[in-house]
Order: C-alpha cells, then sequence, then structure tokens
C-alpha cells in the first residue's frame, strides 16, 4: 500500500513538471529565435517551437532578466495566438504602467491589432484616452492598419485626422 502511494505521489509531482519542462523547452528555442537583433521570426518559426509556444512567450516577456529587445520580440510574437488567454494577457500588457518599459506596451497594443482585428478595436480605441503621446500614436497608427469602418471611427471619435 506505501509503494503505491509512493507511486501515486511521483507520478502526480512528474505531471505537473512535465508542462513546466515543456514550457522551458520552448522557452529556450525562441530565446535562440530571438537571438539575432535584426531577425524577426515569422508566425510557423515561432509555432514551431511547440505547443507551449505562447506561454513560453510570457514567460520571456515577462522576465525582466532578459534583454528588452527579445522581450519585446515575444510580445509581437505574441500576436500570431488568438486565444483568450493570450489576448487577455496582451491588454493587460498593454495597459501596464510600468513606465520603464514602455516598448512591451506598443508592442502589446500591435499584437492586439494584428492578432484580433477589428475584435481589438474598442479596446485599443480606449488607450487612446492615456496622456502618453508615444502610446497614442501607437494606437492610431494600429487602429489604421485595422482599417475596418469601426476602427476609422474610433479615431474620428478621438479626434484623430487622417
Amino acid at each position: 500500500m506505501k509503494s503505491i502511494s509512493r507511486l501515486l505521489i511521483i507520478a502526480a509531482a512528474l505531471l505537473t513538471a512535465i508542462p513546466a519542462l515543456a514550457a522551458d523547452g520552448a522557452k529556450d528555442k525562441l530565446l535562440a529565435l530571438f537571438s539575432d537583433r535584426h531577425y524577426v521570426a515569422d508566425e510557423q518559426a515561432i509555432k514551431n517551437t511547440g505547443p507551449d509556444a505562447a506561454e513560453a512567450l510570457k514567460q520571456i516577456a515577462a522576465d525582466p532578466e532578459v534583454i528588452i529587445f527579445k522581450r519585446v520580440r515575444a510580445i509581437d510574437a505574441l500576436g500570431y495566438f488568438t486565444d483568450g488567454k493570450t489576448t487577455e494577457y496582451l491588454k493587460s500588457a498593454a495597459v501596464s504602467t510600468a513606465e520603464d518599459q514602455p516598448s512591451l506596451r506598443w508592442g502589446a497594443i500591435q499584437a492586439l491589432g494584428r492578432s484580433q482585428g477589428d475584435g481589438a478595436t474598442d479596446f485599443i480605441a480606449k488607450t487612446l484616452k492615456g496622456s502618453d503621446q508615444l502610446t497614442k500614436q501607437v494606437s492610431i497608427n494600429t487602429l489604421r492598419k485595422i482599417g475596418s469602418e469601426k476602427a476609422a471611427r474610433a479615431l474620428r471619435e478621438a479626434g484623430v485626422e487622417k
């Protein structure tokens, strides 16, 4: 009986460790992809790193020990994922008040526009109301890229000229 209990404990520990190990493997692959300062990985290269790519990208983006250009690339790459968890993560990053890394906020706004398209218009329009001029400009450019009537209306309502 004791040996069965021990086996169950070991099995439970392994089952909880395997997803973390998989995400770590994807994280290492993604960091390698991002190692060249001028290379931008395409959607297929990002997704080929494994099924835990989105979680690994979130880990990279949130890690202050990772150099900023790799963190920005991770945020940008999250724009290739359309699931609800990733969208919520990007929304949180887009309104972050961390003033030390505004480029992460800007990347999140752009990634939302790319991944959600017109579905992100209302959220992005709200970011036009902040005081940060560069964030406003990124939001304007993203809404222009979305290019829908809804995005154009949001720009007009915010008083943005063509």
